[in-house]
């Protein structure tokens, strides 16, 4: 509903970001069972999921703030 009716962007962006955490973390999640007998790119898949959801929770601690 958030893109469908894009109305004011300033909140609307920032809500976004945080509602795309599920299929983002969903599809870094099956990456990561896909190659998990392989180290080398478990890793960084690791990585860059707990990155995006320290990303995340850092937008939302921010937006709360200002509720």
């Amino acid at each position: 509903m958030h893109l469908r009716f894009y109305s004011a962007p300033r909140e609307q962006r920032h809500i976004v970001r945080i509602l795309f955490i599920v299929p983002i973390y969903a599809f870094d999640s099956w990456l990561s069972l896909l190659f998990f007998t392989n180290d080398q790119y478990y890793v960084y898949f690791d990585t860059v999921r707990d990155c995006y959801e320290g990303e995340d929770a850092r937008r939302f601690c921010s937006r709360s703030q200002f509720l």
